[in-house]
């Protein structure tokens, strides 16, 4: 497996926000969800998720030790993912 490879559609935001698509996919799902995986990854940059991701970072330097952190950000993760998905 090469480095640059991705194994689903994700959204690289280290400086300005890029679009990842894992080589085949088009070929191997329907226009229509291809559609939708592309509508829900521009869903995470027009919400700013990528902002997020970065505070969620710096409190997991500061506290990795807390457990509730972790319940946290893994809720702050699940509701990111349903509200693109509902977009």
């Amino acid at each position: 497996r090469r480095r640059h490879e991705v194994s689903a559609p994700c959204v690289s935001c280290l400086g300005r926000s890029v679009l990842l698509w894992p080589q085949g996919l088009e070929d191997a799902a329907p226009a229509s969800a291809v559609e939708s995986m592309i509508a829900h990854e521009l869903a995470h940059v027009s919400r700013g998720d990528h902002y997020v991701v970065w505070l969620e970072l710096a409190g997991l330097w500061l506290c990795w030790w807390n457990p509730l952190f972790w319940v946290v950000r893994w809720q702050l993760h699940e509701t990111r993912e349903l509200a693109c998905d509902a977009r």
